[in-house]
C-alpha cells in the first residue's frame, strides 16, 4: 500500500490505531493491533445513518452485513450498539471482501483525529505475480 494525499471518505481505504473499545477481544488473538495500525475501507461517513439492530449493520436503511456474536473459534466478540446519523469527523469502517472482519461492527466509529492516512494499493490480486 501507497499513502495517498486525498481525505477520507466513503470507499476510501484509512489507516488508525486500534480503539480501546477493541483491546478486550484483540488482546487474546490479535494482540499485535496495540502495535500496530488497521487499515480498512471506510463504509460511512458524516451525515450517513449507521444502525447496529437484530444482529445487522444497516447504513442509510440499506442492510450491509451480519453482526456476529461470537468468531470462528466461539469466543464472544464485542458489539458497537447504536443507531444515529455520523458526525464530522467520524468514519464506520467495513471489510465487504473478509466475511468475519473484525471492523466498526465491534469497536464503533473511528474518529478523523485518529485517522493515519488514506492509503491505496499498489496492485490488485488480478495484477499480482502468477494471477490468471
Amino acid at each position: 500500500y501507497a499513502r495517498a494525499t486525498e481525505q477520507p471518505a466513503v470507499g476510501s481505504l484509512i489507516a488508525f490505531p486500534a480503539p480501546p473499545a477493541a483491546f478486550p477481544y484483540a488482546d487474546d488473538r490479535m494482540s499485535y493491533l496495540r502495535h500496530m495500525p488497521i487499515l480498512k475501507q471506510v463504509a460511512a461517513a458524516e451525515g450517513d445513518l449507521v444502525c447496529t439492530r437484530g444482529g445487522v449493520l444497516t447504513i442509510d436503511g440499506r442492510r450491509v452485513a451480519p453482526i456476529f456474536a461470537v468468531d470462528p473459534r466461539g469466543r464472544r466478540l464485542p458489539q458497537w450498539r447504536g443507531c444515529r446519523r455520523l458526525t464530522a469527523g467520524e468514519f464506520f469502517v467495513f471489510s465487504d471482501r473478509i466475511p468475519n472482519s473484525f471492523d466498526s461492527r465491534y469497536y464503533g466509529p473511528v474518529s478523523a483525529q485518529k485517522v493515519l492516512g488514506v492509503y491505496r494499493p499498489l496492485w490488485s490480486a488480478s495484477e499480482a505475480p502468477g494471477a490468471l
